[in-house]
């Protein structure tokens, strides 16, 4: 952390603030010491004291130590002229946590997802998901995948979160990639409906699962209402 703000602060701002957007892993690692200095404990402390355990996420952890002594793991992998290849995992990530480094199953990812969808008020309140999930900056000319889901129509980007409208739903959505791992998490405000996904390899198929998804299950939900008409 002290190498990146070092960095940065060498960094000449290219316009004014609200004047462009990009998007960048390393700002997140800032976030660090604002939450350091306001709760007083170490970033991986805060995080477990104000979500982790509070949502009991009891195999979630943020360091390197954590998931190469976890008795349950697996590797990423990466595609090769062998075909898929396993990646050793990779201390560095571990650097800036907030950035990419925290290790989850999908059982701790559910309860993550619920409580972002309000199930955990008393966790993450609806105030702070309001914020969240402000539609903030409009993304619809990035060229980014999930800009070319069949039925697109608008993406911004929230606080740590995009917002994705589709011709059938209003997505939250966020996906990331560490190690050789891919991670989709997406849910529909109206519909309550939420999604997680998770891969042990970088492939073409999580750009388009999200989406899949949904439409697998707008077209059951539009089948099952006729059937009652």
């Amino acid at each position: 952390m002290e190498t990146i703000i070092s960095y940065l602060n060498k960094l000449v701002p290219r316009d004014s603030t609200g004047i462009a957007y990009a998007y960048q892993n390393a700002a997140f690692g800032i976030i660090e010491k604002v939450i350091e200095d306001v709760t007083g404990m170490e970033y991986a402390k805060a995080l477990d004291f104000y979500i982790f355990s509070p949502l009991r996420m009891c195999n979630t952890s943020c360091s390197f130590e954590d998931i190469t002594s976890a008795a349950n793991v697996c590797y990423g992998h990466k595609y090769s002229k062998y075909g898929f290849v396993p990646i050793d995992l990779s201390p560095h990530y571990y650097n800036v946590v907030s950035a990419g480094g925290i290790n989850a199953p999908l059982k701790d990812m559910h309860k993550w997802l619920s409580a972002m969808m309000g199930y955990y008020p008393h966790v993450i309140s609806p105030n702070a998901r309001d914020i969240a999930f402000n539609p903030y900056i409009s993304t619809s000319s990035d060229h980014k995948y999930f800009n070319r889901w069949p039925g697109f129509e608008s993406s911004h980007y929230g606080l740590g979160w995009r917002i994705v409208n589709t011709k059938n739903n209003q997505l939250v959505y966020h996906g990331g990639m560490v190690n050789g791992f891919r991670t989709e998490i997406a849910f529909d405000k109206e519909k309550d409906l939420g999604i997680v996904i998770l891969f042990n390899s970088v492939c073409n198929y999580s750009n388009y699962a999200v989406h899949k998804f949904y439409d697998l299950w707008n077209s059951y939900y539009k089948t099952e209402k006729e059937a009652y008409l």
